[in-house]
């Protein structure tokens, strides 16, 4: 379900007819409980906070698409952008890494992600057993250098302070 409109919508609006609602128009509306702020809702029923640059994020290339998307309601964009950034946070900021670096990363992340990604599905599909074949992905991914891309990262974080 996650890879379908269906599940897109459900992973970055909440449950539908529960947490928003398709309009006559073809646009979609948040559903609001009594006293419920819609900025409490976008945070809380998405999966984005946390997970990638959320659409109210006050980044500049987030902002100019969001004018865009929302330029039917133009005075709603900015009132919408201002009740949802105080509960915004970036969880990682953007780190740059040095030649040798990026190019370690460029290898490890090649075959990590092509075997994350191949297993990702083969456990949703029922292919391969979580419970059997746990172990044996936690072994492999380590294996593929999962620690050196920890250090990688962990080190370009370092290099911001």
């Amino acid at each position: 379900m996650l890879y379908s409109f269906e599940g897109f919508m459900m992973a970055h609006r909440g449950e539908e007819n529960v947490d928003w609602r398709w309009r006559d128009d073809g646009l979609w509306e948040v559903i609001l409980k009594e006293g419920e702020e819609p900025a409490q809702k976008q945070a809380y029923n998405s999966i984005q906070p946390g997970g990638c640059l959320a659409w109210w994020s006050d980044h500049p290339k987030v902002r100019e698409f969001s004018r865009k998307m929302y330029s039917d309601r133009p005075d709603n964009y900015s009132d919408m952008t201002d009740r949802l950034m105080p509960y915004y946070y970036e969880p990682y900021p953007l780190v740059f890494m040095n030649e040798e670096d990026s190019k370690n990363l460029a290898i490890i992340t090649g075959d990590l992600n092509t075997y994350v990604h191949d297993m990702m599905v083969r456990f949703i599909t029922g292919d391969v057993s979580i419970e059997a074949e746990w172990d044996n992905y936690v072994s492999t991914i380590h294996q593929l250098g999962m620690e050196e891309l920890l250090r990688l990262y962990q080190k370009a974080y370092d290099d911001l302070k």
